[in-house]
């Protein structure tokens, strides 16, 4: 899934493919030097990034329970997209239940982050007790 439509991933390679056939990335510029010599190499960088992403993701997942987490990564795509619904009829919940479940485990989330990112006492209590600044107490 990309979030994209199919009429707007159909613009998007005609627009790719017009780009293309304006400019090759193999074309000298005036210095001699290939157009894409004078791109930036941040592949390294991309990975690095997915990797940090991963590792933090773990981080805020593994705190849940194991209900909460496999709403949230199924609400989330991993390893596949699935509705309140379909997720309610796995783990005989209804629909509301599940969103609400969802709800309450994102906040959870979100306040472990904040603390993560507060002063060094508020980050010192959610190495030490993460569960306890989930919860808000």
């Amino acid at each position: 899934m990309t979030g994209f439509s199919t009429d707007e991933v159909k613009r998007l390679r005609r627009t790719e493919q017009f780009i293309d056939n304006l400019l090759s990335l193999d074309t000298q510029t005036d210095t001699e030097t290939a157009y894409l010599d004078l791109i930036p190499d941040t592949s390294s960088e991309d990975v690095y990034e997915r990797v940090n992403v991963q590792v933090d993701l773990e981080y805020f997942l593994s705190h849940l329970s194991k209900r909460e987490r496999f709403i949230v990564e199924r609400r989330s795509g991993i390893p596949k997209e699935m509705t309140c619904a379909e997720i309610g009829r796995i783990i005989n919940m209804s629909t509301t239940r599940v969103s609400v479940a969802f709800t309450q485990a994102m906040r959870k989330m979100q306040r472990l982050a904040k603390y993560l990112q507060g002063t060094p006492e508020q980050v010192q209590k959610a190495i030490n007790f993460p569960q306890a600044v989930m919860q808000g107490i």
